[in-house]
């Protein structure tokens, strides 16, 4: 029981039922948010001035740390086929993703804060990141998002594996609904040499070398949760969708 006899199992509720309790919440938990952000940020930063990448931002690039030969366990996607051999200089896709959310979020509770000087350098950072997405990861000759990574003669190179990280940023949200690359994505998705499955999307193309290989975790098995995001984001583009096209009527 709490000083003011609340039995602490009904303590999300309470702060979820009240407004208040959840700006005081929100208070004391936001300078903790902020100093983890920022560390993940700069811990996984990832190289772009070194290989000349172009990009909108020299900053917003991400690599996962604790690369081994054929894993990629920091990032729980653990054995999906990620550039080979590991490189410094490689940057992750689905890294770029999670930090955009996150910045997205972060933005959002500044603002519910009104601590708007955080809230625009968020904004400043979202929108770098969404930029750099498509400047770094997008390979257009795929059709696809793409982890990089540089090759023999320290050019930067795609590394693309048609699978849950080709479309990790519709998974998350991160593609809106009249970008010119949510065709193409829906296309990895809805063909059944793809992910398309009775069953759900499958974690790896069925066409990809990689599929059903090694320890086969990551490699062709269906996800609950990534199939989860998915009906997420394609409820949310046809609701925008629809939405759209009764106001043009």
């Amino acid at each position: 029981m709490t000083d003011a006899g609340m039995n602490l199992d009904g303590l999300p509720f309470a702060i979820l039922s009240s407004k208040d309790a959840s700006l005081h919440f929100l208070r004391e938990l936001y300078p903790l948010l902020r100093r983890h952000y920022a560390w993940f940020r700069e811990s996984q930063a990832g190289d772009i001035r070194t290989y000349d990448r172009q990009a909108f931002s020299k900053k917003e690039a991400y690599r996962w740390r604790g690369r081994a030969p054929g894993f990629c366990l920091t990032s729980g996607i653990d054995d999906y086929p990620r550039p080979e051999p590991p490189h410094p200089g490689e940057l992750h896709v689905d890294l770029m993703s999670w930090v955009g959310i996150m910045t997205r979020q972060m933005k959002r509770i500044a603002t519910v804060l009104d601590e708007f000087e955080d809230a625009k350098q968020y904004e400043k950072y979202e929108n770098a990141i969404l930029r750099n997405l498509e400047d770094l990861h997008w390979s257009e000759e795929d059709k696809m998002y793409c982890d990089s990574t540089v090759d023999k003669f320290e050019e930067s190179i795609f590394v693309c594996h048609a699978g849950y990280i080709s479309i990790f940023p519709l998974l998350v949200g991160l593609v809106p609904s009249d970008s010119p690359r949510l065709g193409h994505l829906l296309n990895i998705i809805s063909d059944k040499e793809h992910l398309w499955s009775p069953y759900g999307l499958r974690s790896l193309s069925r066409s990809d070398p990689f599929y059903s290989t090694g320890e086969n975790y990551w490699r062709g098995p269906i996800w609950v949760n990534m199939n989860y995001l998915a009906i997420e984001r394609l409820k949310v583009s046809f609701l925008i969708n629809a939405s759209e096209l009764m106001c043009s009527n």
